[in-house]
């Protein structure tokens, strides 16, 4: 291993004519769709264009509703991707055996929803995770293995664009510090004149880890278990330190202003873990690739399940847990309601895999018995939510290219929208017609303090939907007051003679909503997540219940860090082999 070393750092520095009675929130509506409340469409999946059966997604055919009390020998609670995974390792590894995915809602998928706008089948909007990175073993390993296409995700160049403080300039323009709106200085311990934010970035991390780039990932393993800095004269553990402390400490207040505004993601750089943002943060400053599923990255749960199934395992939708209760040894007794009427049914499990949003498991039934574990009530409670939402239009033209020359990519702001991605024209996609210039725009990605301002705007009336359009899922409908503002920041952020015509087709999704609670999660200052992680894997010991998730990792915010969770708990609970298909070597977390 190489060897560790943290920098020793002394201190620098409604319209009118609505007609309805009441106007729900956004983040309102959306709970009410999570739980069922409103838009369920009986036996069908939403994913790709339409509401369609599962049939037509592959998927066999939902399997006659099982009686009340049937026993399983493993219920995975969650149709999400790491539920899938487990699903699908469990059934084929043991023919025999009785698995069953309970997923409250009518889609498979997760935080994954990839949506094939109308007039764009060879575009997807990725409405919750997008994109992976080589380095993240279990993904592209599982995805290589699966068959699954992978595409370059586009990142841009040097014309995308930055609107900050009111001044326009490019991602070409680092290097010319009177077109930079910030008074960085050369007087600390990194000179950051001509520097942009992931240069200064990489500058502050090799200070506290100048092996960095040298590192494995058991290597950085190890420095947020070791790393300490000094302090004022104290010799600190970098993991008690917040991110934003140890900016404050080796930039400059326009440095740092810098980096928060000009990253597009405003909790990144926030104070969250020290130890956990570091190696967090260093794939991302060093530019390494990025890739994407052609057909969106819920095609990856999507593939999971449909192979689940083969191997007889059963789907059940929708289903929702309420209670976990203990019964004889080991086994336990799990209580839903299931269906649109939200009948009761029990079954009991020899075996129970918790595959659920960390908010998703604080809104069970308080008196089900895990909650008598004062230790995992905290364990969750340490876990910091991150607030995020995506917003994509559709125009019949790709404006931003003809006008710009933008590609791909994301160009940012400090303005409310934070960021926008250029996801495509549908006649430049393989296989798609040449003539077809329906273009697709994440017109807004934000995570953060911006959250507090889009959901301000009431949830109808909707954004209109042709007749043509009436498939996209009512979860995803945008409201038109918040369609109208995103308009108007692209105007800001392009400039005054950018003409930006009328969208025809809107989306948005906010994953703060119920039942997930969050976009992601991060640990907070003090937490060893590598003594979390094995506690939380199986909260109450000698219950075969167990828990896996996004939240629980090392990699949180990123599929692999779900994937990591499933695999330990396959490994270690229940005696699975390691995948032939995934190098021996492969970080799976603590």
């Amino acid at each position: 291993m190489k060897r560790l070393r943290s920098g020793a750092m002394c201190a620098c520095n409604c319209p009118a004519g609505m007609e309805t009675k009441r106007v729900l929130s956004r983040r309102s509506l959306l709970q009410q769709l999570a739980f069922g409340a409103v838009g369920a469409i009986p036996g069908s999946v939403s994913v790709g264009a339409t509401s369609r059966t599962t049939a037509t997604l592959g998927l066999q055919e939902r399997p006659p509703a099982p009686a009340d009390g049937e026993v399983f020998n493993v219920v995975v609670v969650g149709g999400g991707v790491s539920g899938v995974y487990v699903a699908w390792r469990l059934q084929t590894a043991n023919p025999s055996w009785k698995v069953a995915v309970c997923e409250m809602s009518e889609r498979i998928g997760g935080r994954l929803y990839s949506i094939a706008p109308p007039g764009m089948p060879h575009l997807r909007a990725e409405l919750g995770g997008m994109r992976f990175r080589n380095s993240q073993l279990l993904v592209a390993k599982l995805i290589e293995h699966l068959g699954l296409i992978v595409d370059p995700f586009p990142s841009g160049d040097t014309r995308n664009l930055l609107y900050l403080r009111g001044k326009r300039f490019t991602q070409g323009d680092w290097k010319h510090a009177e077109r930079v709106p910030y008074a960085l200085t050369n007087d600390g311990p990194v000179v950051e004149v001509g520097k942009s934010p992931d240069e200064l970035q990489r500058a502050l991390i090799e200070l506290y880890a100048p092996d960095a780039a040298e590192f494995s990932s058991s290597d950085w393993d190890t420095f947020k278990k070791e790393a300490t800095v000094e302090m004022d004269g104290q010799t600190v553990p970098l993991h008690q330190l917040g991110f934003w402390n140890l900016m404050q400490r080796v930039l400059s207040g326009e440095a740092y202003q810098l980096i928060h505004d000009a990253g597009g993601y405003t909790n990144v750089r926030g104070n969250w873990n020290a130890a956990e943002a570091l190696p967090w943060l260093w794939a991302d400053v060093v530019g390494e690739a990025l890739h994407r599923l052609r057909d969106g990255y819920q095609e990856l749960p999507l593939e999971l399940a449909r192979r689940f199934q083969d191997a007889g395992g059963a789907i059940l939708q929708p289903y929702r847990l309420r209670t976990v209760e203990r019964a004889a040894g080991p086994t336990v007794q799990l209580e839903f309601e299931r269906g649109p009427d939200r009948q009761p049914w029990t079954c009991a499990a020899e075996n129970t895999v918790l595959a659920m949003p960390r908010r998703a498991l604080q809104l069970l039934d308080q008196g089900s018995f895990l909650f008598e574990s004062q230790q995992f009530r905290d364990d969750m409670d340490v876990l910091i939510p991150q607030l995020a939402a995506k917003a994509f239009l559709g125009y019949d033209e790709p404006w931003w290219t003809e006008q710009f020359g933008l590609q791909s990519g994301h160009s940012v702001t400090d303005l409310p929208m934070r960021q926008c991605f250029y996801f495509g024209t549908e006649g430049d996609q393989a296989g798609a017609d040449p003539g077809n210039r329906n273009a697709l725009l994440m017109a807004d990605y934000y995570a953060g303090d911006a959250h507090e301002f889009w959901p301000g705007y009431p949830s109808s009336p909707l954004f209109p939907v042709p007749a043509a359009q009436r498939q996209i899922p009512l979860d995803v409908r945008t409201p038109q007051l918040m369609v109208d503002e995103l308009q108007r920041q692209l105007i800001a952020l392009h400039g005054p003679a950018a003409r930006v015509p009328a969208p025809h087709l809107a989306m948005f999704m906010d994953w703060g909503a119920d039942p997930y609670g969050a976009g992601w999660h991060f640990w907070p200052t003090g937490a060893k997540s590598w003594e979390i992680i094995p506690r939380v894997r199986q909260p109450v010991p000698g219950a075969n219940v167990y828990v896996c998730g996004e939240a629980w990792s090392t990699t949180q915010g990123w599929v692999e860090g779900a994937l990591q969770t499933a695999e330990q708990v396959l490994q270690q609970k229940f005696g699975l082999t390691h995948p032939r298909w995934l190098p021996t070597d492969a970080n799976l977390g603590p």
